[in-house]
């Protein structure tokens, strides 16, 4: 049994692994829901790419940043513009002059 990345649409690589009797589950074929959520790679892998985006623009910032710091404690006076996810956070940094800009795959949490 195999259970992993697979992709399901490389037809040649899934001939291979059936030929030799290897019974495979594709993770990113698993359906988006509630009970599947353990399995589910999308999520995970863009929760991963979060925390990568944080350690990175930690590299950046020319000051030193604490493990524990709220969204509005890190940008203190700061103006300018935010790509966020809505999290509620953030609303005190809007009332002070920083301009939302959301992302398409954030917008359905809006309607």
């Amino acid at each position: 049994m195999l259970v992993g990345m697979l992709n399901p649409f490389d037809s040649d690589n899934l001939a291979r692994l059936a030929g030799h009797g290897i019974t495979a589950f594709a993770l990113e074929a698993v359906p988006r829901t509630s009970r599947a959520q353990s399995l589910d790679v999308l999520s995970s892998q863009a929760n991963i790419a979060g925390y990568k985006a944080v350690l990175l623009a930690a590299h950046h910032y020319p000051r030193f940043m604490p493990m524990l710091m709220t969204a509005a404690g890190f940008l203190g006076d700061w103006k300018g513009q935010l790509v966020c996810d809505d999290f509620a956070g953030y609303k005190a940094c809007f009332e002070q002059g920083v301009t939302e800009i959301g992302r398409m795959a954030h917008a359905r949490r809006k309607f």
